[in-house]
């Protein structure tokens, strides 16, 4: 899915018009359908096509730049409230162990990808050092991106202890990935307690950034969340 454009395809800037038109387009019926939603006092979907309208700003940006480039591996761009609302979910106020999804938008022209929707599935089995997600949940969630034609970008999860040595992904996080990885172009992220988060994936390359104040780069693909109690 992500491949280094050849040297004889045609120029990005060639759709760049359609691409703009498109973009614009989508973002007034995103408009539309938020401010339909506010009217309805459906939070959950005012909320979701807000975070949308965000991201859509983002790649508009992007397009009335004169020219952009092409990253070689895949760079996940994340906004740093997102990553403040995970972390918030997975920290739920027991010991034990939980995880969600996100998913959000693919640029392949730039090779970019923008996490931006968290998806919460059940979990049948939560400890604090283990956890396995409830089947019919996942199937669900899962169901639901096939209908909208999104992917899973992210699996994220919380491990027990604290400090960045806490975020190594253990031989069943890898194991787990690499199933994924071979359905969806998504990375791993492991938070614990203390606000450390660490990136990873089980077998490719990639980069992170995060969009945004409150989350402080330690080293690559290590954050931390500030002020995150």
């Amino acid at each position: 899915m992500f491949w280094k454009r050849k040297p004889d395809s045609p120029e990005p800037e060639a759709d760049l018009p359609d691409l703009k038109a498109e973009t614009e387009r989508r973002i007034e019926s995103a408009t539309q359908m938020h401010e339909s939603m506010c009217l309805k006092s459906n939070k959950n979907a005012a909320n979701w096509y807000h975070s949308l309208l965000f991201y859509l700003y983002s790649v508009q940006k992007i397009l009335e730049q004169k020219s952009y480039q092409v990253s070689l591996v895949p760079r996940y761009v994340f906004s740093s409230m997102l990553v403040a609302e995970i972390f918030d979910y997975l920290d739920d106020g027991t010991p034990d162990e939980k995880f969600c999804y996100c998913t959000g938008i693919i640029d392949k022209r730039t090779n970019t990808i923008m996490p931006a929707k968290l998806l919460g599935p059940d979990m049948s089995v939560r400890n604090p050092g283990y956890v396995k997600g409830d089947w019919s949940s996942i199937h669900t969630v899962l169901s639901e991106l096939d209908e909208w034609h999104h992917a899973m970008l992210v699996q994220c999860h919380m491990h027990p202890g604290a400090g960045a040595d806490s975020t190594h992904p253990s031989g069943i996080d890898m194991r787990n990935h690499q199933g994924l990885e071979a359905n969806y172009p998504v990375i791993g992220a492991i938070f614990v307690r203390d606000g450390h988060i660490r990136f990873f994936s089980a077998e490719k390359e990639f980069e992170v950034e995060i969009y945004g104040k409150g989350v402080r780069k330690i080293a690559d693909k290590l954050y931390l969340i500030e002020n995150n109690h």
